[in-house]
């Protein structure tokens, strides 16, 4: 290990221990950092979260064209039908893989901001996906 990694490690530990600014290693800053939680108000956020996808016809293949994917957030029946169950699951966080950048999110969007549910979206379509039978990098960036 090189030496200006040690001291910069050593560094880190001592100003973490001492009392100060940001605190020692009681203090509320530290704990709130250390955890994988935050919130700005001080309360503590703890992710409980899924994928929330539906099968697409193209299997995960990432290739071929016209493939028809499920913009989840677009489906209001289907976010009115699955907000309970997520709701009954204690989720507060969902991750979608594909949106319809042509389709109209607002009401999707609404059932679940009302029911206190977060939302991480990718901005990609399938096809774009990687292949899970084949995996290779094969877009520029």
């Amino acid at each position: 290990m090189r030496l200006s990694t040690v001291l910069a490690s050593t560094a880190v530990l001592a100003a973490s221990m001492c009392p100060g600014p940001f605190g020692g290693l009681n203090s509320r800053h530290n704990r709130a950092r250390s955890s994988s939680s935050y919130k700005t108000s001080g309360e503590e956020f703890f992710v409980r979260g899924l994928a929330y996808q539906e099968e697409f016809s193209g299997k995960g293949t990432g290739s071929g064209s016209g493939l028809k994917h499920k913009d989840n957030l677009a489906d209001v029946e289907g976010c009115k039908r699955d907000v309970p169950l997520l709701k009954e699951l204690k989720t507060n966080t969902i991750r979608v893989y594909q949106i319809d950048p042509e389709a109209d999110h607002k009401e999707g969007m609404e059932i679940l901001d009302d029911a206190g549910i977060y939302v991480v979206a990718d901005l990609s379509e399938p096809v774009d996906s990687i292949n899970r039978h084949d995996p290779e990098w094969n877009h520029d960036l």
